[in-house]
Parts: structure tokens; C-alpha cells; sequence
């Protein structure tokens, strides 16, 4: 169903509303992508998490729920892939984000040590290249998780990350409110503003289509 966003009707699919995006301003391009976010993620995503009991959910949740932050953390930080997303992290989910919180390690390439950097290269990286979580995992509370985050020692010496899955959805949700509540308070022209308009700008307007002037 259409929405309403500055006085004019959008779908959420930048193909059938191009023609109106460029109109927008600053404002109603952050109302636009969070209607789009949550039209064609979060709507399934919620779904998917109600499959709770089904075989291996988790692992397609969890892979799901970064990926999505890799993509939100892209309309407001610069950096590597692994440095944008764990700012995201560290900036809008819990507080046992935050670095030195865990003391970690990264037997592979040694450059993984905070508990946002591990679901980076270990959980969205391991799950999206290779199916797994290369190290770390989930466990539930009912399974013996006694913390929402925990340190694993799988190797004698080595510290990798536990997630409660339930837990992390919850935060995942939390902080794609925070993102888009301060995205919208960014005024119009500063560096926050312009990088998510730029952003926005290189994804959802096609080439070629008109943009308002300045």
C-alpha cells in the first residue's frame, strides 16, 4: 500500500518511485528508506524469527540481521567494510558492544579483537562466505547462555564470541530505530546529512534522473 511522505505517494521500490525520490528532501529520503526497510526486510525478517523451533532459523537470522547492518552502516560511516559496520555496532546496539567490554582473539587474521569486530568477520562474514560461523556461536539461555554476550574458549588460550540469538534480534531492532531517529535529526547540509544523501543518492537514484537543486 502507498504511503504518504511529503505530500506525495511512494511504494518503497526506488523502480516505481523514481520519478518522486529526486523531489524529496532530506527529510523524506530518511522517511522514504525507513518505509523501504521496513516494506522489504523487516516485514519477512519478523516472519522468519517467528520460525523460532525450525531447524538452523538462527544461523539465516543472524546472517539476515548483519547484513542488514552492513547496509544501514553504509549511509553514515566511512571505512572498511569491517570498520563501518562495528561503528554502527558499537554506536547503536548495547553497551556490551562497546570495545574492551570482552578480551577476544582472532586466531586467523589477528586483527578481530572486539566483540562488534567478531560479529563482523566471524558471524556475518563466516555466514555469508561460508555458511558458518567460522568462530563463536549461539547458545540460548535455556542451552546455559548466562549473558547475552559471552567469551568462548574453544582453543586453550584463545577467546572467541557467544550471542544469545534472541537477545541479539532484540538489540538488532532497538538499534535500527536509534540509527533512523538520529538520521532524521541530522540538519539538512551537515556531514552526516550530506553522507547519507550521498549515499542514498548512489543507490536509489538512477542514473540519469532528475535531482533537485541544491
Amino acid at each position: 500500500m502507498p504511503v504518504e511522505i511529503e505530500g506525495m505517494e511512494f511504494t518503497g521500490f526506488a523502480g516505481f518511485d523514481i520519478g518522486r525520490l529526486p523531489s524529496l528532501t532530506y527529510s523524506g529520503r530518511v522517511a522514504w528508506l525507513r518505509t523501504r526497510f521496513d516494506l522489504v526486510f523487516l516485514t519477512p525478517f519478523s516472519k522468519f524469527v517467528g520460525l523460532d523451533n525450525e531447524c538452523y532459523v538462527w544461523l539465516c537470522v543472524v546472517n539476515l540481521l548483519t547484513t542488514a547492518v552492513e547496509a544501514l552502516a553504509d549511509f553514515e560511516f566511512e571505512g572498511t567494510g569491517r570498520e563501518r559496520f562495528s561503528k554502527f555496532v558499537e554506536k547503536y546496539f548495547s553497551p556490551d558492544f562497546r570495545r574492551g567490554v570482552l578480551k577476544l582473539d582472532d586466531p586467523i587474521k589477528h586483527i578481530a579483537v572486539t566483540p562488534a569486530e567478531h560479529l563482523y568477520q566471524f558471524f556475518r562474514c563466516g555466514l555469508a562466505h561460508s555458511f558458518c560461523i567460522e568462530w563463536g556461536g549461539l547458545l540460548h539461555r535455556e542451552d546455559g547462555a548466562i549473558d547475552y554476550l559471552f567469551e568462548r574458549e574453544p582453543m586453550p588460550g584463545q577467546k572467541s564470541l557467544g550471542i544469545v540469538p534472541r537477545e541479539l534480534v532484540k538489540d538488532f531492532l532497538s538499534a535500527v530505530d536509534k540509527f533512523f531517529k538520529e538520521s532524521a535529526s541530522w540538519s539538512t547540509g551537515s556531514v552526516e546529512a550530506m553522507k547519507f544523501d550521498s549515499h542514498f543518492r548512489e543507490i536509489f537514484l538512477i542514473s540519469g534522473a532528475p535531482t533537485p537543486s541544491p
